[in-house]
């Protein structure tokens, strides 16, 4: 990830009423991303000039207890919170965390070939000491293409098996 991104991120952090709105609201700053993510595309800047917003998505859920991330960080931060300030200081918090998050490798199955997927391989991560992973889809290129949160290794396991059918788990050596 682009360290520009997140020095823009820190500076808006230290001084909001700088660059989105005095009243430290997560809805500016959700929205002033969004422009920021607009113009990329638009200019066509190619390079990794920001994190994957799904698994900060998913990081978030995860901090927050929540079955899954697709309501998306700023709506899961403000509901939880209650108000756009409280909500604004806990996106530094967490952003924070996920940026110093440290991976530990658990399993990883490769897929059998099929027409029209993109995955190859799937591992397993875990980031923090609780008892949810992430499972992680690896394209032909090593690439992340998906990284889903399950709240156990269990349930990973079980839900995977019904979606991709029985896979041969290989531990990972840390």
């Amino acid at each position: 990830m682009n360290s520009y991104f997140y020095d823009m991120l820190d500076a808006i952090g230290r001084r909001p009423a700088m660059y989105i709105d005095p009243s430290q609201s997560i809805t500016a700053l959700y929205n002033y991303l969004a422009g920021y993510r607009d113009g990329v595309n638009w200019k066509k800047i190619v390079g990794n000039t920001e994190p994957s917003w799904t698994e900060f998505n998913n990081w978030v859920a995860m901090k927050l207890n929540l079955y899954e991330g697709t309501k998306g960080w700023r709506r899961m931060l403000l509901e939880r919170e209650g108000d756009e300030e409280k909500a604004f200081k806990r996106f530094f918090v967490l952003l924070k965390e996920f940026r110093n998050r440290k991976e530990t490798f658990l399993f990883r199955a490769e897929l059998p070939k099929k027409p029209g997927r993109k995955a190859k391989r799937l591992e397993i991560v875990k980031y923090t000491d609780d008892g949810g992973v992430f499972v992680r889809s690896i394209n032909s290129k090593n690439k992340i293409i998906d990284e889903m949160y399950w709240q156990t290794l269990a349930n990973a396991f079980e839900i995977l098996e019904i979606q991709v059918g029985k896979l041969r788990w290989e531990e990972i050596e840390n």
